[in-house]
């Protein structure tokens, strides 16, 4: 069976901390309302929205990618590279 390794493509910073922002905004409103039906409507756009963008299967995988990313050096794209070896 084939190993699943990560995204296609590493995707923009700028992006992934307005993701995971939005996701911690929505942690928020769920503490403070949990069962208020947009609250969670939107906890459930925000989470799918951060999967995809990560390219990993649940949230807390998503959520470590992305601030493994947001931790890393500003402008490196060759994270997936390593992995992927020469280009032809």
């Amino acid at each position: 069976m084939a190993q699943i390794r990560g995204p296609a493509l590493v995707p923009s910073r700028a992006r992934t901390e307005e993701i995971l922002n939005r996701l911690r905004v929505c942690r928020a409103r769920l503490a403070a309302a949990p069962d208020d039906p947009a609250a969670l409507r939107d906890m459930d756009d925000v989470t799918y929205t951060l999967c995809v963008l990560m390219g990993r299967p649940t949230t807390h995988e998503a959520v470590r990618a992305a601030e493994e990313l947001l931790a890393g050096p500003a402008g490196r794209t060759d994270l997936l590279n390593e992995e992927a070896g020469p280009a032809a």
